[in-house]
């Protein structure tokens, strides 16, 4: 596995210092997709307005009357934290505008992904024997494609409105879609999450209340905002400037307590302090709670946790969700483990892979995303996981993750073209992605996606780049301190923007083994020539570390903050041996 030091650029760097930012931050943002210094504004007034988006003020319109009228609206949500947040956002703010409005989650494990014809019967039944049938559906994360499905609602005398921020196929629903990747919507903000699509709604919503009622109550939505930056970290978009916005927007809220009390309640759960709470809380300790209860169960108890106002209740549902996350690890560990013996064999017999595809009959479909996830960072390339559906053992459930250059879903589409049929259904983004094959194709699956990597990257570099670990160069010894591992903490990193990663040599002074092969170690720093500097012994944690740990390294690594015993110390976080230049 190959590293490289990313390139600096040395004006933004001068910039970024002139606006007083912390040294070592600017030198790592300025190795970043930053395109100037006001970049890193993080106030909402820079976001780009919802009128901007297609469709989104005839939509706001029909909500206005649907609250108007008391009609009942129902949200259509997602069973992933992406869909569990963007619901919970629109319920929880339409409710406050005076809407009587529900949701629903489609069982991933008998109805599948989005709105469909199944969901709509089943909420059909349901709402006529209370007489309470919905007079309008909103899709949050969901609804691009369900061409049919919503022909279906309109001939039951429903109207739908669609918010999605996925690819659009061939054709559209036919009615209201608000989707910033339509070929005719020329809102700038493209890698926007559906929970931030949601929260937009809202926005046009309050905005044309304000409008025509201007002595209504004016209706508070800011503190929704930690969910809005919960579901855009989980989702793996791209952390662009717009999304970074919305995420520390949401952060400041939560360390003030400022945010919905199921969510609060999560960070009790997980151990995590929510008033001192990092981007890197939701993708590691809260989401995977939330994302835990649609893996394994259904989703609704993660969104009615979300959505709980009383402080017992949501303690209550966030220890369930605490408890669903700890089987979710248990079942995880041990699939990772059989993914990752059968993945390293694969690659002995063909080293020059491009993309992995592993699958196990025993395997749950919950969980493939996850193993999938496991097996991109350890081998640096693109990543299938399969498992068999519960509800139909002919077919198989995939979940795929990609690295850096290389998009997903433009992949899945090319091989939908290059044989027609071979995928029952797929969509995503792209770096994560998903479908449904026959069981009896997956052999046709690896040779038709290789061959469609092939054709869209061979030309691009991107594959030539895979598994490239990127490094913000050396550090130097007063800069291995806790001032800049909590000046790096408090950036929000992820997707596209992520977290700075540091390479140096060091000594191994001492060592010792942790559970599921963690190791601690106390690192002296090595100086160019090999000498070792006289300075105070570094703190470090490796996970999944190799069986023998060598005495010296050259090690990439990322500066974090241990507040095990409530007092923050400075912690590297080792991700690579570069000598041996293998993730580990």
């Amino acid at each position: 596995m190959k590293h490289q030091e990313r390139q600096l650029n040395q004006d933004l760097f001068t910039s970024l210092l002139a606006s007083s930012c912390h040294e070592l931050l600017a030198n790592c943002l300025a190795r970043r997709s930053l395109h100037c210094a006001e970049d890193q504004a993080i106030q909402l007034s820079r976001l780009p307005p919802a009128r901007a988006l297609k469709d989104m003020e005839a939509a706001s319109h029909r909500v206005l009357l649907a609250i108007d009228r008391a009609e009942p609206i129902v949200v259509v949500g997602d069973y992933d934290a992406d869909g569990a947040t963007a619901t919970a956002t629109l319920v929880l703010g339409l409710r406050r505008m005076g809407a009587t409005c529900q949701f629903v989650v489609p069982d991933r494990f008998r109805l599948g992904y989005g709105l469909s014809r199944a969901l709509i019967e089943e909420l059909l039944t349901r709402t006529r024997k209370t007489n309470t049938p919905p007079g309008l559906i909103i899709t949050v994360d969901n609804g691009i494609n369900a061409v049919e499905a919503v022909a279906y609602a309109k001939s039951e005398g429903l109207e739908v409105i669609v918010t999605d921020h996925h690819l659009p196929g061939a054709h559209q629903p036919d009615c209201l879609v608000v989707d910033p990747h339509r070929e005719d919507c020329s809102f700038p903000f493209k890698t926007i999450a559906g929970v931030g699509l949601a929260f937009y709604l809202l926005i046009a919503v309050r905005t044309l209340l304000v409008k025509t009622k201007p002595k209504a109550q004016p209706v508070r939505i800011d503190d929704l905002l930690p969910l809005v930056a919960m579901g855009t970290v989980a989702d793996l978009v791209r952390l662009c400037a717009d999304n970074r916005r919305l995420v520390q927007q949401g952060l400041v809220r939560l360390r003030q307590g400022i945010a919905p009390l199921g969510l609060l309640a999560m960070f009790e759960a997980a151990g995590r302090d929510a008033s001192q709470a990092v981007a890197n809380d939701f993708g590691f300790a809260i989401a995977p709670m939330l994302n835990a209860a649609g893996r394994l169960t259904e989703m609704s108890l993660g969104i009615y946790c979300l959505m709980e106002a009383d402080p017992t209740r949501a303690k209550a549902m966030a220890e369930e969700l605490r408890e669903l996350n700890q089987a979710r690890k248990r079942i995880q560990q041990e699939q990772s483990e059989q993914a990752l013996a059968m993945s390293q064999l694969m690659l002995n017999e063909a080293p020059e892979s491009n993309l992995l595809v592993v699958s196990h009959a025993d395997w749950h479909e919950g969980i493939v995303g996850l193993i999938a996830s496991r097996l991109k960072e350890r081998w640096g390339v693109p990543v299938f996981a399969f498992a068999p559906s519960r509800e139909n053992p002919d077919l198989l459930k995939g979940s795929g993750r990609s690295v850096g250059g290389i998009h997903l879903r433009d992949c899945l589409a090319r091989v939908d073209s290059l044989e027609p049929g071979l995928l029952d259904r797929f969509g995503g983004h792209a770096m994560a992605a998903g479908l449904t094959l026959k069981r009896n194709r997956l052999k046709d699956f690896n040779q038709r996606f290789n061959q469609a990597v092939k054709e869209l990257y061979e030309n691009s570099g991107a594959l030539l780049a895979k598994g490239c670990i990127l490094t913000d160069g050396e550090l130097r010894a007063e800069q291995l301190c806790l001032e800049s591992a909590l000046a790096l903490e408090d950036q929000v990193w992820g997707q596209g923007f992520e977290p700075p990663l540091f390479e140096n040599h060091f000594q191994v002074l001492h060592q010792r083994p942790l559970k599921e092969r963690h190791q601690r170690l106390r690192l002296g720093l090595l100086t160019k020539t090999g000498e070792p500097w006289a300075g105070e012994p570094l703190e470090a944690i490796w996970f999944n570390a190799p069986p023998t740990v060598e005495t010296m390294l050259h090690l990439a690594y990322r500066l974090g903050v241990n507040r095990f015993r409530g007092w923050p110390e400075l912690q590297l976080e080792i991700v690579a041996d570069l000598r041996n230049e293998q993730l580990q």
